[in-house]
Parts: C-alpha cells; structure tokens; sequence
C-alpha cells in the first residue's frame, strides 16, 4: 500500500503485524518508515511508551529506528519523546553494529545533543575493530563530536557572566583542547580517501575549526 502512495491502508496493515508480533523488527522498522511517510509519528511514541518496560528485547536495528522517529517528533529537550528516545539509543550502543548501522545511531546521537556519548562509542567500535580506526566517516564523525563540545566550551566562556575569571579560562583551554583533537581526527578522514559526501563534511568542519580557533587563540602576555 505504501509504494502505493496510500498511507492510511500502508499504516493499518503494519499495526496488523504489530499486534500480532510487536518484536519482529523488519515489522517495527516498516512501522516507523510509514509512520514518518504519513507524517504522524504520534503512533510511534504510544508504541514505544505501551512496550517501555520491553525496549531491551528489540534489537538495535530497532531500537535506532525508533529512537530516529522520536527524535523527529520531539520539540524539547525534556519531552517524553526524547527521553524515551535517549533510552533507546542507550540501550542500542550497547550492541554491536556494521558501520552503516554505526553511523545511523551516531547520527540519532548527535540529534539528541550526546556529543561525549559519540566520542565513547566510536572509540569503543574502533578498539572492537581495529580497521575502523583509519575508516574516514567513523574519523570525520568524531571529528564533529570533538568540534560541537569546542563549541560549547567557547560559548560558556565567552556568554556565561557567571564563570569567574579562572573557569573561563578552563572552558578556553577545553575549547583548544576539543579544537586540537577535532583538526587531527578531520586530517586523519582526510588523509584515508574520504568518498566525496564525507570530504564535503571534512571541508566544512576544518573550516570551522579554523574560525573557532580565530575565537579561541590564547592571548599573548604583554611585553613588560
């Protein structure tokens, strides 16, 4: 029904399968595709919060799938959605991945703002298999990583009147610290034969760590 371009027979045929098996996961991943192809991901949320005490018996394939609707329904930072969503992606980091399923749920990550959490996963993927260390997406997503936390550490230090003096210059250091990381891990994807869409991101983050660093220059001491 649905390469039909009939959304509502499409989605009453997949809830048919899900209520006679909830945990197939070709079923729930066709339950999500429908569901974001009617633009109602409503039924996602309510499936999720009906099998909330279950979310470990889905598979990671799934639980990604269903964190990725979530996320795409969410509006806050603190709505159900993306905390059920955030359990979710925990629970599925927690597997084991092929590098397309890998960078599906790092994307899903980088949606719900886990920046540190992407770092802790792809070193983790990268020690279970060493070839993925000079992979050049897994690279250049950490590099992303490293350069949204030097983000956050330049605008805490330049907009948060509250830091004193020496924390500020903690959060800068930090920045540099990020930025240092981030320009090596770009250069590392860079240098590995990047595919042309993952070059585009690899220009555009060594442009920004260029501009970050502009912000981030540690000022020199004054002659005397």
């Amino acid at each position: 029904a649905l390469v039909l371009g009939n959304a509502t027979a499409a989605q009453k045929q997949v809830r048919d399968l899900l209520d006679r098996d909830p945990f197939n996961y070709r079923t729930v991943q066709l339950f999500c595709e429908v569901q974001r192809y009617a633009k109602n991901l409503l039924p996602v949320l309510e499936f999720v919060r009906a099998h909330q005490s279950d979310l470990a018996r889905f598979n990671a394939a799934c639980q990604v799938a269903l964190a990725e609707a979530l996320t795409s329904l969410s509006t806050t930072q603190d709505s159900e959605a993306m905390s059920l969503a955030r359990q979710l992606i925990s629970l599925a980091s927690a597997g084991k991945f092929e590098l397309t399923e890998v960078r599906r749920l790092i994307l899903a990550m980088f949606e719900l703002g886990q920046e540190q959490e992407v770092l802790t996963f792809i070193d983790r993927a990268m020690n279970e298999r060493m070839d993925w260390k000079t992979n050049p997406a897994l690279l250049q997503l950490r590099g992303r990583a490293l350069l949204q936390l030097a983000k956050r550490c330049s605008q805490n230090a330049r907009n948060n009147s509250s830091l004193s003096a020496r924390l500020r210059g903690r959060a800068w250091d930090e920045c540099r610290r990020y930025l240092a990381e981030a320009e090596h891990d770009l250069r590392e994807a860079l240098a590995h034969g990047p595919d042309p869409i993952v070059l585009d991101h690899i220009r555009t983050g060594l442009d920004f760590v260029q501009t970050l660093k502009g912000f981030a220059e540690k000022p020199r001491a004054k002659p005397r």
